[in-house]
């Protein structure tokens, strides 16, 4: 065993699989080497991983994407059959951010491994709407689409997918068909290319695009938005821009009406007023026995904070407060 001085020791190494086990020993390797423990990033760029389809050298991320990576581990062997897993550290601290700030998050299987065949070196993430008409008995009616493409361009279609009910289901780790060329009318920060896949996590909001997003929707993308701009250690959320911003082809999505754009400006205000931190709205899913003077107490700790909750959720609830349903999922507002 041989332990980083950056990092403490673990005492389970071995219940991990062996492309983590690879992935830490480089790590903590390239990291004692540099005697320098903020060069995270430099270790991270340069693990090469092995297999049937040759050798792939995994893109550069950022220090909070690869801490799950970072106990100090057993190194092993270098002929060893590995995964790329550039994509795969990133859409895991993804999911333990979306989890922290109270957003459900779903797996499609195969995750881990689901890609269009690019190297990941995100470095925002890109807003969509699927066209299709979602609803609380239906929240995701692209899920498959999105997973294995269209006749037209093959799968996987997004990296993840922001159902109805305000879940986000990670369908892609590596690079997915989602963004195209860039080059549109307001890019931020992010760089005009045809190579745009591999550069931003594309997030598909599954609603109709001619009318608003559902409550949920919208506050799961902000709070994805956050997420990733932390993960990269963005200090702003102008890395986070609709396709309908970045496309040179007329995109126009997630819109809330035919050919309107959500406002974008106050997309980034929202993604932004997540990362401020105490405070943050979380979401909740009724269970039978729940009343809104005792979801207020859960959160607040006060019950007489039912008539924000009811006044958040209204479009859900209806105009009687006593009225709720399992498995109705409602926003705690901040």
């Amino acid at each position: 065993m041989r332990h980083s001085r950056w990092v403490p020791a673990t005492s389970g190494p071995a219940a991990l699989d062996e492309t983590e086990l690879h992935v830490r020993a480089h790590l903590s390797s390239v990291a004692d080497a540099a005697d320098d423990p903020d060069r995270y990033a430099a270790a991270v760029q340069v693990c090469r991983v092995g297999g049937e389809g040759g050798t792939t050298v995994v893109g550069e991320l950022p220090r909070r994407a690869a801490a799950p990576y970072l106990p100090a581990l057993e190194a092993l062997p270098v002929a060893a059959a590995e995964r790329a897993v550039g994509g795969l550290a990133f859409a895991r601290a993804v999911m333990d951010g979306l989890a922290r700030h109270g957003v459900r998050v779903l797996t499609e299987p195969g995750w881990e491994n689901r890609g269009n065949g690019q190297t990941a070196d995100y470095q925002g993430a890109i807003m969509h709407h699927t066209a299709s008409r979602s609803s609380a008995g239906n929240p995701e009616p692209t899920r498959n689409m999105v997973v294995h493409g269209r006749p037209d361009l093959r799968g996987p279609l997004c990296n993840s997918l922001g159902g109805f009910d305000g879940s986000v289901r990670i369908i892609a780790a590596h690079p997915a068909n989602h963004a195209g060329a860039s080059g549109g009318r307001s890019m931020g920060p992010l760089p005009v290319t045809r190579a745009f896949n591999r550069l931003v996590w594309g997030h598909e909001i599954d609603y109709a695009g001619t009318v608003p997003m559902s409550p949920q929707q919208y506050r799961a993308a902000t709070v994805l938005g956050a997420v990733i701009s932390e993960v990269l250690g963005r200090t702003d959320a102008e890395w986070i821009r609709a396709h309908g911003e970045t496309s040179i082809t007329g995109k126009w999505d997630p819109g809330f009406a035919l050919d309107r754009t959500i406002d974008m400006n106050r997309f980034r205000a929202d993604v932004k007023a997540v990362r401020g931190g105490p405070g943050l709205p979380t979401s909740h899913v009724v269970v039978r026995g729940d009343t809104l003077g005792a979801i207020a107490k859960r959160y607040y700790g006060r019950s007489d904070r039912w008539r924000d909750i009811h006044a958040a959720n209204r479009s859900v609830i209806g105009p009687d407060p006593d009225r709720l349903v399992p498995g109705q999922v409602l926003v705690i507002p901040a």
